[in-house]
């Protein structure tokens, strides 16, 4: 193996440091901008090399390659690699960038610990007791399992609320199983929104910072904005903003994220917000025809929008479109094609998720032409779509099977009985009453209600 030595200019969004020998590039593992280091060269790829430092030795969790680097300095390399990409790849000339959200707690701020584990043992480094980006907790709870692995793992996982609150367990083929003392579900708030979390809930693994983001996405929105919310996971950016929304409508592929979008829209007695199952490229074209909306929000991962939905968002001419991106470079890659399809870069907002990693959120805003708000107001309609479900007559098995479908509970015809008494709706002569003043039945559990509440109002019946 080759040792070289070499001055590091810049660094990848591989976390390698970039320098130059003998007029190639050279990717170099373990080493930061400004040092001078030894490295090996392990791999020539014509063009560039691939190197590792020579003397580096990782000492913390792979997860935070960037500690070693003042945390300003890595504020700067982000708002540099955000400028580069919408420069370089979405051809913007001079694009308006406000100044980086950094966070206030750069240490122990993960939620979510995600070890991977191979004969009953968690793959992280060995030497690593104390990784500064995972929480306490996890790093306690890492350590029980090195003494007490368990050997059909897969992955160790664990969660933590900032109320104290934790979950344990391990991802196994059949599924998963819990670990010590820890919760099924634990409670989390974001602003004033309350968040079940269970083993499979889809989260941002920085709270603190996750609010910070979409304060930043809510200060786009509109007061009576009607929203369409895509790629919307657990519902938490449409729900976080619905108090200043006429209707939310959000979209997202994943079973197990709707039934959580639509119980914590229950937790938290929001009405104004659907829910619907399906890949948002498809479903806005196929679901929702003629639906228009004040402000579109997406939210995609880290691969970006399928090129259909940017097309089919376009039709659509929302006043705003706010782009929430996990990518730079898919995030340019987009904005290039929203250009062609007629919306404007407006500004971008880059949000520090992540400390001592390369990875970093971006908000954008783009307007589509040049629609003034104070002259022209685009209604939300649905009288395009189909109002089928939407009948006074609404069966006990279509409330059954939608409350089931949304919430993943199941509910007797008498639990509809009883709520739709609640809410004066009369029942034919003794359907579902009680046999006898004396007699009781019994009452129907509080989730329930409000699902079936929820259910009533989506077919109009309340």
């Amino acid at each position: 193996m080759k040792t070289i030595k070499i001055k590091i200019e810049d660094l990848s969004d591989r976390a390698e440091g970039i320098g130059h020998f003998d007029e190639k590039a050279v990717f170099v593992k373990g080493a930061l901008p400004g040092e001078e280091v030894e490295a090996e060269v392990y791999q020539d790829k014509g063009r560039f090399l691939k190197a590792r430092a020579k003397d580096y030795v990782d000492e913390v969790c792979g997860g935070a390659p960037l500690l070693r680097m003042p945390y300003g300095k890595q504020l700067a390399w982000k708002e540099k690699h955000l400028r580069d990409c919408l420069t370089r790849i979405a051809k913007l000339e001079d694009p308006k960038i406000k100044p980086i959200v950094r966070a206030d707690n750069i240490y122990n701020y993960r939620n979510k610990g995600e070890f991977d584990v191979e004969e009953g043992l968690p793959l992280c480094n060995i030497h690593c007791r104390d990784c500064s980006i995972q929480s306490e907790k996890a790093m306690e709870v890492l350590g029980e399992f090195r003494k007490d692995p368990r050997k059909n793992a897969e992955k160790l996982i664990v969660r933590t609320a900032r109320n104290g609150e934790y979950m344990a367990y391990t991802i196994q083929q059949n599924g998963y199983e819990l670990l010590y003392d820890g919760q099924k579900i634990i409670h989390e708030k974001i602003g004033n929104i309350e968040v079940d979390v269970d083993p499979f809930s889809f989260y941002q693994v920085n709270t603190e910072q996750c609010e910070k983001l979409y304060s930043l996405v809510r200060s786009y929105v509109k007061d009576g904005d009607s929203m369409l919310d895509l790629y919307c996971g657990a519902g938490t950016i449409g729900l976080f903003c619905s108090d200043k929304c006429s209707r939310v409508i959000g979209v997202e592929s994943v079973h197990e994220a709707i039934l959580q979008a639509n119980r914590n829209a229950i937790i938290n007695h929001i009405v104004n917000t659907t829910f619907i199952e399906g890949k948002a490229e498809d479903a806005v074209a196929e679901k929702l025809q003629g639906v228009k909306a004040d402000i579109v929000v997406v939210d995609p991962p880290r691969a970006g929008c399928d090129k259909k939905l940017l097309e089919t968002i376009s039709k659509i001419g929302p006043e705003r479109l706010v782009y929430v991106s996990c990518d730079p470079a898919t995030l340019a890659r987009d904005i290039h094609i929203l250009n062609e399809l007629g919306f404007s870069f407006s500004e971008a907002t880059p949000v520090d998720m992540f400390p001592h990693t390369v990875h970093v959120e971006t908000v954008v805003l783009l307007s589509k032409g040049n629609i003034s708000s104070q002259n022209v107001r685009v209604e939300f309609s649905l009288e395009d779509m189909d109002m089928s479900r939407f009948q006074q007559g609404a069966t006990y098995e279509k409330i059954q099977e939608w409350v089931q479908e949304k919430y993943g509970l199941h509910v007797t015809h008498l639990n509809i009985a009883q709520v739709k008494r609640k809410h004066g709706i009369i029942e034919r002569d003794n359907y579902n009453k009680p046999k006898s003043p004396d007699s009781k039945q019994p009452g129907c559990p509080e989730e329930k209600v409000k699902a079936i509440e929820a259910a009533l109002r989506f077919y109009r019946m309340i």
